[in-house]
């Protein structure tokens, strides 16, 4: 299914749902895409009453309205709304993931996967009464023990470290930290493969992601993340792949004290 067709149909369902929302106030430029962009910006609208972080994608909303304004050819618009699309709807398939589950449960999220590069999500727990803070290196050394631990019992090899995948990873993780969104896709349209090509890096990537709370006194706040990670087929798979050898570990606390992960695997 075309996550970008999917997530239209359920702003569409909005709309359908508030007639009103494709009022002349919504002061969108008249252009390429236009029934699109309204459509988006109502789902921006209702997103951000309903209390989910809209930032990012209403600045890219923003920078496409400027670039119609500037007269950016319609090719341009038309890539740069559909990108902002699937960015929202990697958004929206988190937020089912999450609603349907009842508190404690981390929520897991099917793979994806293009010709050189994998990807899979696990969400978050209800955790209580913090425990000591790591830092994000210890985190990420910690993490990086965890995985090499699983493939030693699975009779596996250990991967690497690799210093450029740990920079593309922790990158990402602060990235979602940062811009409040839990995605492989980021609101700039880009995903894992394109993060590295980005970087210069010469290979195929799988990535998993995962965000949790923190959780009591005496766990690890990155043990919450492996043990949904390693519970989740998809994400099990990727960490015992015997086609990888090197791997990066991103981490990076969030605003609301929760930490965002980023496991990156190559050959």
């Amino acid at each position: 299914m075309d996550v970008r067709k999917s997530t239209l149909g359920a702003l569409l369902f909005l709309l359908l749902a508030n007639p009103s929302a494709f009022a002349d106030d919504l002061a969108l430029a008249p252009g390429p895409c236009l029934e699109k962009r309204k459509q988006v910006k109502v789902y921006l609208d209702k997103a951000r009453k309903a209390g989910i972080g809209t930032k990012p994608y209403a600045e890219a909303l923003d920078r496409i309205e400027n670039d119609v304004k500037s007269g950016v050819p319609e090719a341009d618009i038309k890539k740069q709304v559909n990108s902002l699309i699937g960015a929202l709807a990697q958004q929206v398939n988190n937020l089912k993931f999450l609603k349907v589950r009842p508190p404690g449960y981390h929520a897991v999220g099917g793979p994806g996967s293009n010709s050189s590069s994998s990807s899979n999500s696990s969400g978050r727990g209800n955790a209580k009464n913090a425990g000591p803070r790591m830092s994000d290196s210890e985190m990420e050394s910690y993490m990086l023990t965890l995985v090499n631990k699983h493939r030693s019992e699975a009779g596996l090899d250990p991967v690497s470290p690799n210093s450029a995948l740990g920079k593309i990873a922790r990158a990402h993780a602060q990235d979602m930290a940062t811009r409040n969104f839990f995605s492989h896709v980021n609101p700039d349209g880009r995903d894992p493969q394109d993060r590295a090509n980005a970087a210069n890096f010469g290979a195929g990537v799988m990535e998993n992601i995962a965000f949790t709370t923190l959780n009591g006194p005496g766990t690890r706040p990155t043990d919450m993340a492996d043990v949904n990670l390693m519970n989740s087929p998809p994400h099990r798979a990727a960490i015992l792949n015997t086609g990888i050898s090197t791997a990066g570990i991103g981490i990076a606390y969030d605003a609301n004290g929760g930490i965002k992960v980023c496991q990156l695997f190559s050959r």
